[in-house]
């Protein structure tokens, strides 16, 4: 990678135009960019280009950075995954000092395996720490890519990379499966106090992992905009944080195997608020129209 520029012109964007207006809460458009050429892009540190990138995603603008990962690496980290979890058991550990790598089984059902959360939400999580060991080797090549996003959103390349819960605000690599006949989110809105942009990685493709469903944002009129078929393995999207958006039933009418790996594959790259913190924000839901046929 290169050196870090001496001075984010974006940073300065971004407290200008925060100072005159509210976040966003819906879609505008779909810019789709090379990863590779929007990279040299931020290395340049034009101003023209610091200032149209922030003002574009201020307004709503949705940018998907294709081949950012290769897609070998992302398919090969699934079946890393799940040999390393194979024969650990499910868990739910607060954001503290020492918390672990774990996963864990989501679902708003009644009775059902997991933990409900803020947000309705069927996944199986996988989550992962810097402070531990990095049993898959994720970070080194996930923070070549966090690195950038962390810029153009106005920080540090390696915001929060040393933290640990008791400084208040970590990071954490969250890969999520979705699973055929179920998985999904509903619409909501995450916190973007500390990370603007959200750094979402894709890892399985619609039409051969699973068959309908994915993720969508929602428009000014509160309609679901599908993304999915702009997205393949490897690639990057990224949206200002407050913008409505939620990952529509995957492949609904089926039944959910949690034994199986088949569905919607994603990573994610986050800063978020430990339990350390006395005023935690996160993820909340929102309303939307009927769920598009």
């Amino acid at each position: 990678m290169s050196a870090t520029p001496a001075e984010n012109l974006f940073r300065k964007e971004w407290e200008e135009i925060e100072s005159e207006g509210t976040p966003p809460k819906y879609l505008r458009n779909v810019v789709v960019e090379d990863f590779s050429e929007f990279r040299k892009k931020v290395f340049c540190q034009e101003p023209h280009f610091a200032r149209s990138f922030v003002e574009s995603i201020y307004s709503g603008d949705l940018y998907v950075f294709k081949r950012a990962f290769p897609s070998e690496f992302m398919v090969g980290l699934r079946g890393k995954l799940l040999d390393y979890f194979e024969k650990r058991q499910t868990s739910f550990h607060k954001l503290l000092d020492g918390c672990p790598d774990f996963h864990n089984v989501i679902t708003p059902a009644p009775g059902a395996p997991g933990k409900t959360y803020a947000v309705s939400a069927t996944k199986h999580a996988y989550f992962f720490y810097p402070w531990n060991s990095d049993p898959l080797q994720l970070f080194p090549t996930c923070n070549e890519r966090w690195g950038i996003l962390n810029y153009i959103g106005g920080s540090a390349f390696d915001e929060y990379i040393h933290n640990i819960p008791s400084d208040g605000w970590i990071n954490r690599i969250q890969i999520a499966l979705y699973p055929s006949g179920g998985g999904g989110v509903e619409a909501h809105s995450d916190p973007y106090k500390y990370q603007r942009l959200l750094g979402c990685c894709i890892m399985s493709k619609r039409g051969r992992d699973y068959q309908t469903g994915g993720v969508y944002a929602l428009n000014q009129k509160k309609e679901r905009v599908d993304l999915e078929d702009q997205l393949d393995i490897g690639d990057i999207y990224t949206v200002y944080a407050s913008v409505h958006h939620g990952v529509a039933t995957i492949d609904k009418g089926g039944k959910v195997d949690w034994a199986h790996s088949a569905g919607r594959w994603w990573m994610a790259l986050s800063s978020v608020a430990s339990d350390a913190c006395a005023n935690r924000e996160t993820w909340y839901p929102v309303s939307e129209l009927a769920e598009t046929k």
